[in-house]
Order: structure tokens, then C-alpha cells, then sequence
């Protein structure tokens, strides 16, 4: 739930065209008297990823590792994996072992091919950040593009403390990320260092988060 020209940001995953018109007739059928405008942002990859900001811990400075863009088929057992991981990260390879009648190290060799492959790229907590003694806000903006200054783009959000989480996409705005700061004296104070970092920035929009709905990384639908 937002504050600003949106109220609401959701993020959904689609297998295909045919899905994605499917979504949005339902969503229309349901929710057409209520909704004034609505605009679809297409994530290339994550760029940043690291809610350990929030408890004062920082990695060594480290990209999120999802720019192979290969795509590989699944067999019936990786799925059911992943279903099982979506539901609960914390599961054991001796459960799932359990659950599809296999042999912990037949798991563990196939978890380890998932992350090779760039399927699995970590496991974290799903934290209501909401509920935290902090505020936070989503800015959507453009530059102009070409490949150095991605790069530079990149290197500025990763390095930068107050960015929790950001992503390259594809649609009027080419990068959304999610800033963490004290106050709104605090978060203006942010954005404007980021101004003087990214000159090129343009089409720049601000909106605050006021609660999380739900949240669920892995659908439990999604490899049906």
C-alpha cells in the first residue's frame, strides 16, 4: 500500500502473453470501478538485494548474481523443490528428501545445480519492513542509457547505504529502487545525493510505502 500517485504496487510473475492477459482480465473484471490508472513495469534483473542494511550489517560489497539470462527447462522434481522452498526456505534437505522419496545427497546435488544455474540465488527472510521504527519509499526513474553509464548507475545504487533493494526494468521508468531512511527531511536528504551521483537522471517519481498486504516470493501455483 503506497502514499502518492499510486496506491498500490503489485508485483506478480507470468509464464506467458496468454497469462498476462488473463491477469489483467481479472483484475479489470474485478477491479475496474475502483482503479483510476495503472502502469506495467517489466523487471529485467535485480540489482540490489540486502535488507541486512536495516540491522547494521553489510556485506562485502557484491552484485546480485542473476545476469545469466539462460534460460533452462525443469523436470518434475526441481519444480517440486522449488515449490517446497517457496512455501518455506527453512526446509531441510532431510524433509524434502522425505517428501520426494529421494536421498538427502540426491537434494543436495540438485540444489547445488539449481544455484549454479542461477535458479536459486539465495535464501532469505521475508521481513514486514513496516512494521520497523523506519520510513520507506520507492523512487522510479530513467537515464540515458548507454552501457557505461549502466554500469556506473549500478555501481552507485549497490554502494549506496540507504538502498535496500533495487532493479533494472523494462517501461517508461528504467529503474526502481526502494530507499530506507529516517524521516522525510532524511529521505529528501538521500535523494538528492543520488541526484549529484546520477546526473543524467530524469522522468524521477517518489512514492512512500505505507504497509505490505502480502508478499510471497514463489507462488505456490506458479510451476502447476
Amino acid at each position: 500500500k503506497l502514499s502518492g500517485g499510486y496506491d498500490l504496487l503489485i508485483s506478480f510473475i507470468i509464464k506467458d502473453s496468454n497469462d498476462l492477459k488473463n491477469y489483467f482480465d481479472s483484475l479489470n473484471s474485478n477491479f475496474s470501478d475502483f482503479i483510476e490508472k495503472k502502469e506495467l513495469i517489466t523487471r529485467l534483473y535485480e540489482i540490489k538485494h540486502e535488507y541486512e542494511i536495516l540491522f547494521g550489517k553489510r556485506k562485502e560489497y557484491k552484485q546480485v548474481k542473476n545476469t545469466n539470462l539462460t534460460s533452462y527447462s525443469l523436470d518434475k522434481i526441481d519444480k517440486k523443490i522449488l515449490s517446497y522452498l517457496g512455501e518455506n526456505a527453512n526446509i531441510s534437505t532431510v524433509d524434502l528428501a522425505n517428501k520426494l522419496n529421494l536421498s538427502s545427497p540426491a537434494i543436495i546435488y540438485r540444489l547445488k545445480n539449481l544455484k549454479e544455474k542461477d535458479i536459486i540465488l539465495n535464501y532469505i527472510a521475508v521481513i514486514n519492513i513496516c512494521k520497523l521504527e523506519k520510513q520507506f519509499y520507492y523512487i522510479f526513474f530513467n537515464i540515458d542509457l548507454n552501457k557505461d553509464k549502466e554500469n556506473i548507475v549500478k555501481n552507485i545504487l549497490n554502494e549506496n547505504e540507504s538502498i535496500i533493494f533495487a532493479e533494472q526494468n523494462a517501461g517508461n521508468q528504467s529503474y526502481m529502487c526502494l530507499i530506507v531512511a529516517n524521516n522525510n527531511t532524511d529521505f529528501n536528504s538521500i535523494l538528492q545525493g543520488l541526484k549529484n551521483q546520477i546526473l543524467s537522471m530524469n522522468n524521477l517519481d517518489s512514492i512512500s510505502l505505507l504497509n505490505i498486504i502480502y508478499q510471497n516470493y514463489c507462488p505456490v501455483n506458479f510451476f502447476n
